[in-house]
């Protein structure tokens, strides 16, 4: 939207048959609907600019990127929930899964849904593990929501949602466990330690949906760059997810940045030579 504003020809290839990406998704998530709105304005303004062209279901290799021969290339790819459990509490992940049963956010939304037992496991720790347990739950699931903070959604305190998250997972029979992490999973037996103690529970679940951390998906950046920092500071440049992942607002940003900044080493050299000159 913003390199349309500023005059350039760009073309946004779409992999998938819609636009938005993890707002696509996650807006169709239990009380995140109006997160649409993200997507819809700027999609709204796209569709009025005649030199943005759009093809969606346009899955690129790095010979199509190279192929189409733009003069300058942004990547952004995003990135996928892990399924090995590797977060805040177990940055090497969790050794021991029964990974037949392991579910993540993107399987759910993907609408790979589990049923029965089902715990859900969050060490990320703010909107998106409680928002899967509602689903859940709202489909018949029997779902034990398991953080390992001392509070449903901890970093929600900050937005002013966390006491209406937990009272909404208690009105939907979410059964909720605090200040536990995942030891393992085997067998249906879930095992939690207490973070302060090491004191061990068992769960019973036919399944776990893991909420830990993302991957960036920056392959296709990487073969196009190379392995090597030193060559990252050409034409091809990883945005959004892909180049960190974080939440949807600076996602948007780091769009909007590389948009307004995209010209910026040309007038900045510009700027040194008026200097040198005077």
């Amino acid at each position: 939207m913003v390199l349309g504003q500023r005059g350039y020809e760009v073309s946004l290839a779409e992999a998938s048959g819609e636009l938005g990406g993890r707002v696509a998704l996650e807006s169709r998530l239990p009380g995140l609907a109006e997160w649409g709105r993200v997507r819809d304005y700027r999609v709204g303004q796209v569709r009025r600019m005649a030199n943005v062209a759009v093809y969606l279901e346009s899955p690129l290799a790095a010979a199509d990127v190279r192929e189409f021969g733009a003069d300058r290339v942004l990547i952004a790819t995003g990135a996928t929930w892990r399924a090995d459990g590797r977060g805040r509490t177990a940055p090497g992940g969790v050794a021991e899964l029964d990974r037949a049963r392991i579910f993540t956010p993107d399987d759910l939304m993907q609408t790979e849904l589990p049923a029965g037992r089902v715990v859900v496991y969050d060490d990320d720790n703010y909107y998106m593990g409680p928002v899967l347990a509602q689903l859940l739950a709202r489909l018949g699931a029997e779902v034990t929501y398991v953080t390992t903070s001392s509070h449903v959604g901890y970093w929600s305190e900050y937005t002013g949602e966390r006491p209406a998250t937990h009272a909404a997972l208690l009105a939907d029979g979410v059964r909720i466990v605090l200040n536990r992490s995942l030891e393992r999973y085997r067998n249906e037996r879930v095992e939690l330690a207490c973070v302060y103690s090491g004191e061990i529970v068992v769960l019973e679940a036919e399944a776990m949906v893991l909420v830990t951390s993302r991957e960036p998906q920056d392959a296709l950046y990487r073969e196009l760059v190379g392995e090597d920092p030193d060559d990252r500071a050409g034409n091809v440049q990883a945005i959004g997810d892909c180049a960190q992942p974080a939440l949807i607002a600076h996602a948007v940003y780091s769009g909007h940045r590389a948009a307004r900044e995209l010209d910026a080493d040309a007038t900045t050299d510009a700027l040194a030579r008026d200097r040198l000159v005077c």
